[in-house]
């Protein structure tokens, strides 16, 4: 079962990119499998950043490839 904090940063990613909520499955990589480029990426990050109210740093940016990556490292934020 999918956790409660996986759905709502799907539903986040999806309305913030346009990318459909059935493609963001874990594995999912943004580059490979959704089309997202590096700085694409970044903005994203920074708008869930500003709207889950966390702090990611570069050195974690750089480790998401994958929205299940994105997840995880989100999930960490949001217990500190």
């Amino acid at each position: 079962m999918e956790s409660a904090l996986a759905i709502k940063i799907r539903q986040m990613v999806s309305e913030l990119t346009g990318i459909e909520p059935e493609q963001l499955t874990t594995g999912a990589d943004f580059e490979a499998d959704l089309n997202l480029n590096r700085l694409e990426l970044s903005e994203l990050i920074t708008s869930l950043e500003r709207n889950l109210n966390i702090e990611i740093d570069q050195g974690e940016i750089a480790k998401v490839k994958t929205f299940g990556r994105l997840v995880s490292i989100i999930g960490e934020k949001m217990e500190e």
